[in-house]
């Protein structure tokens, strides 16, 4: 049976690594010395990588990984790139579930639920999450869990403009260097 073959986004990591490799002459892939330039642009790639994965907290997104592997493959590249091994022993528990991953269906329609009407009253919610199908929860509970699904979208839209700044700060020190060694 043959699969389909399906272009595929490219990581922000291997794109990168894609600019830098692709300033290698042809006739120098033989495995001769790089070039400086790309010497300190795949230095300058490491230590971005390295500096990412350092502030990361590579539990939760496992948890999350857990949940949906496409969505998190970025951070799942990540992780092998810079050799975090709890990340896949983490993410290895939650897959085979020794470990909870702290998310569940509940929490998915609640998630639903808020997107269409943010300050929806707790006893509406409620009553939408039995018309859902899930057992009936106390108005605190569904109001702890809506408090913990916020501060998750609020670390979620943290996380993506700390990887916004990243990207502009990775794309500066790759021009600076270059403009270093024309």
């Amino acid at each position: 049976m043959k699969r389909k073959k399906t272009a595929r986004a490219a990581l922000d990591s291997e794109l990168f690594r894609f600019a830098a490799e692709s300033l290698l002459p042809k006739s120098d892939q033989s495995g001769l010395p790089k070039p400086t330039k790309l010497k300190k642009s795949l230095v300058a790639l490491d230590v971005f990588l390295n500096k990412k994965a350092d502030r990361m907290n590579w539990r939760t997104i496992a948890k999350l990984a857990a949940l949906d592997l496409k969505s998190y493959r970025d951070d799942i590249h990540l992780a092998a790139a810079t050799a975090q091994k709890q990340f896949f022993v983490d993410l290895g528990k939650c897959l085979s579930q020794e470990m909870k991953s702290g998310y569940d269906k509940l929490d998915l329609d609640l998630a639903r639920i808020f997107f269409h009407n943010p300050s929806i009253r707790s006893t509406q919610g409620m009553h939408e999450l039995v018309m859902l199908g899930h057992p009936e929860i106390t108005p605190e509970n569904f109001r702890m869990r809506k408090k913990r699904l916020k501060a998750l979208g609020r670390a979620v839209a943290e996380h993506q403009r700390a990887h916004e700044l990243d990207i502009d700060t990775f794309t500066k020190a790759l021009l600076a260097a270059h403009r270093q060694h024309p």
